[in-house]
């Protein structure tokens, strides 16, 4: 008990450190940077009470971190730490320094945090050695040469499609937007575009990666940077770093101890979070500060609107999700310009993506903030239970991507637009994979 403590603080006090960089350094730089986006007062502030709440709300959370038991799935520490770093921290950050955040705003995404925690917690614990299969579907040999050749002709014939665009310039991003828009690719592409630039690539490339075919995974990679010169999405050359990243790490002999592992993933991100605000300081430059923001900032800010503005107005039960098609929005453009524009259907800027607990509130407000933690825990048990045999770098990696990928994007999106329900597929598909592993040493 007294070593499990001792653990504790010493990555209270890394998680700390990482909640203060975000907040005197991120935030502010983020909000210098892009000043013109907030209103006079909305923007970056400090309020003594809204920063007790915070540091008490940071309390919390690191507490229910905590665990007096082994888990029986070690995987699920290693994904708490990725939760706690994308998005439980940032969001007490944001809470604590935006001035457009009320008070009481905080009880929302904390409740919603505590039960996605409690029930990831409630998988962590339970014991791995049932063989009830849940999806049943025929195995395909070298399932990923075969995914890896549609990629790549399906990644051909869009960059063709496209003018076959290079870029170069990782600044270049939104220029290659507003190029693409000028296409005439066919909206209809779209959807596997967006699901095999952000999902099933970096999948493929992970796997292969993690059995040393690096042949294949160049190969793979190489496919990315095509759809990147398309449309600039510097997050999907991000994803590559990060699968190739964790798999070195977890060849580690150094890393073989769960917990030293878990320390290592806090401090990773608190070392990306102070070299972007170092490059901040020193140089001027604003980029890499930017795409941080953009994944752990952007997200929470907009789900703290979401609550502002649904707590006072109906709500959408999911009428501008899976039942668009049957019900009428009563938001004249979608709530996403609405909160911002009202009834302003021309405008063009300002859209409030639904992020993680946002859209749950959207849609249910109170109700969802319970339910839905619910059913991602859900989700992300039946990926964890399914990829079971492949490699552990690679089941980490798998986590990681779809964490990544519901950050930004509403519940049904993310199981449908962003991959994982072919993410889970392709797992299912992999005659290669040992259905039942057993429990020795599997993390």
């Amino acid at each position: 008990m007294q070593r499990k403590l001792q653990r504790w603080f010493a990555e209270f006090f890394v998680l700390l450190i990482y909640k203060l960089v975000i907040e005197f350094g991120i935030i502010r730089g983020y909000i210098e940077t892009y000043d013109y986006m907030f209103e006079p007062g909305k923007g970056y502030v400090f309020s003594s009470t809204k920063f007790i709440i915070g540091f008490v709300a940071f309390v919390y959370c690191t507490i229910l971190l905590y665990d007096t038991h082994v888990f029986k799935r070690m995987i699920y520490h290693v994904l708490l730490r990725f939760l706690y770093c994308i998005c439980v921290i940032p969001m007490i950050s944001v809470y604590s320094f935006y001035g457009s955040v009320t008070v009481d705003a905080l009880i929302f995404p904390l409740l919603f945090y505590t039960v996605l925690i409690l029930s990831l917690k409630k998988y962590a614990h339970k014991k791995s050695n049932d063989r009830k299969v849940n999806i049943v579907i025929p195995e395909i040999k070298r399932v990923d040469n075969k995914v890896l050749l549609f990629c790549g002709v399906f990644t051909v014939a869009i960059w063709a499609l496209a003018g076959f665009p290079v870029a170069l310039n990782l600044d270049s991003a939104y220029e290659r937007r507003m190029a693409l828009r000028l296409t005439n690719i066919s909206p209809l592409l779209n959807y596997p575009y967006m699901i095999i630039g952000g999902s099933v690539l970096p999948f493929i490339f992970a796997k292969y990666y993690s059995k040393r075919k690096y042949w294949y995974a160049a190969g793979t990679f190489a496919c990315g940077i095509l759809l990147f010169f398309i449309n600039g999405m510097k997050t999907w050359i991000m994803i590559y770093v990060v699968a190739a990243g964790i798999a070195v790490l977890w060849k580690s002999n150094a890393l073989k101890d769960g917990w030293k592992q878990c320390l290592v993933i806090d401090v990773l991100f608190l070392w990306v979070a102070a070299v972007c605000v170092a490059l901040y300081d020193l140089t001027g430059k604003y980029g890499l500060l930017a795409e941080f923001s953009r994944v752990v900032l952007i997200p929470n800010s907009i789900g703290f609107t979401s609550v502002d503005f649904f707590r006072k107005n109906e709500l959408l039960y999911l009428r501008e999700s899976v039942l668009r098609a049957f019900l009428k929005s009563p938001y004249p453009g979608g709530s996403d310009f609405y909160m911002y524009h009202g009834a302003d259907v021309t405008a063009t800027t300002g859209r409030a993506n639904n992020g993680l607990w946002g859209d749950a509130f959207r849609n249910f407000g109170i109700v969802g903030m319970l339910i839905y933690p619910f059913l991602i825990s859900k989700v992300f048990n039946l990926v964890e239970k399914s990829s079971r045999g492949f490699s552990l770098s690679f089941r980490v990696f798998v986590l990681f991507l779809i964490l990544w990928a519901a950050v930004n994007t509403s519940f049904f999106t993310w199981l449908l637009t962003d991959g994982v329900i072919v993410i889970l597929l392709l797992i299912k598909l992999d005659a290669s994979k040992k259905r039942y592993l057993t429990e020795s040493g599997d993390l």
